[in-house]
């Protein structure tokens, strides 16, 4: 079976990540996760649901995200707009 030329130029993805997600997004995100692994063999996403303010106050004490998707604007404020923040993308 021969690839595409869109798949044959597809990068190898590999790695993992973590997704702080709040839990109002739970089924929607595993439902990504499992998706996403499954097309890109080799990648592995770590998922953290909890409250939004919850994953703020981890977040903030050092616990590891990669990915932060908040439930409301006044947390992701939160992290944001502090000292601590990283480059922010919005979706």
């Amino acid at each position: 079976m021969s690839a595409t030329v869109a798949e044959a130029k597809k990068p190898k993805l590999s790695g993992s990540i973590t997704v702080a997600e709040a839990a109002s997004d739970t089924e929607a995100f595993a439902d990504m996760k499992v998706k996403f692994e499954k097309r890109n063999p080799g990648t592995t996403i770590n998922l953290n649901p909890a409250a939004s303010s919850a994953l703020v106050t981890q977040i903030l004490g050092g616990a590891p995200a990669d990915v932060f998707a908040s439930a409301d604007l006044a947390n992701m404020d939160k992290l944001v707009t502090g000292p601590e923040a990283a480059d922010v993308v919005d979706i």
